[in-house]
C-alpha cells in the first residue's frame, strides 16, 4: 500500500512539474500611439484584441481570430525580442510634434520588451512587419 501511495504522489509532482503555467507562456502585444490630439492603445492576446480610442473612452473588445494570432507569432519568432530597446527610430518627427509618439510593448514569458518611442506610420524597419499585422488586424475588428 505505501508503495502504490509513493507512485501516485512520484506520479503527480512529475505532472505538476512539467505543466506550464499560463503566466509562462501568456504572450501579450500593446500598440500605444499618442499625441496632443491622438491616443490609439491595442491590446492583443491569444484569446482577444481590445482597442480603445480614447484616453478615457471605452475600450472594444473581440475575440482575436486563430489566423490572426498564427500570423503574429510567425512574425514574433523572427525578432530578438532582447533587442527591442535597442532599435533606432528611422525619424524623429514625434519629438517636434509633426507625428504621433508610437511604442510597442511585448510581454511573453514573465519579461516585458519595449521599443523606444517612434513615429506612428513610420517604425523601425525591424518591427515594421509586425506592427503593420497588428494594426491591420485591430482595423479589421473595429
Amino acid at each position: 500500500m505505501k508503495l502504490f501511495v509513493l507512485f501516485i504522489s512520484l506520479l503527480l509532482f512529475h505532472t505538476d512539474c512539467n505543466r506550464v503555467t499560463p503566466y509562462q507562456e501568456a504572450m501579450q502585444l500593446d500598440y500605444l500611439i499618442t499625441s496632443r490630439g491622438i491616443y490609439r492603445h491595442i491590446s492583443i492576446t491569444e484569446k482577444s484584441i481590445s482597442t480603445q480610442n480614447k484616453r478615457f473612452g471605452d475600450t472594444i473588445h473581440k475575440k482575436c481570430p486563430a489566423k490572426a494570432w498564427e500570423s503574429i507569432t510567425s512574425i514574433i519568432k523572427t525578432l530578438s525580442l532582447e533587442s527591442l530597446d535597442d532599435l533606432e527610430p528611422p525619424s524623429k518627427k514625434h519629438q517636434v510634434d509633426r507625428a504621433a509618439l508610437a511604442t510597442l510593448t511585448i510581454q511573453y514569458k514573465g519579461k516585458v520588451y519595449q521599443t523606444e518611442g517612434f513615429d506612428h506610420g513610420n517604425p523601425p524597419e525591424a518591427i515594421a512587419k509586425l506592427v503593420k499585422e497588428i494594426l491591420s488586424i485591430s482595423e479589421n475588428i473595429e
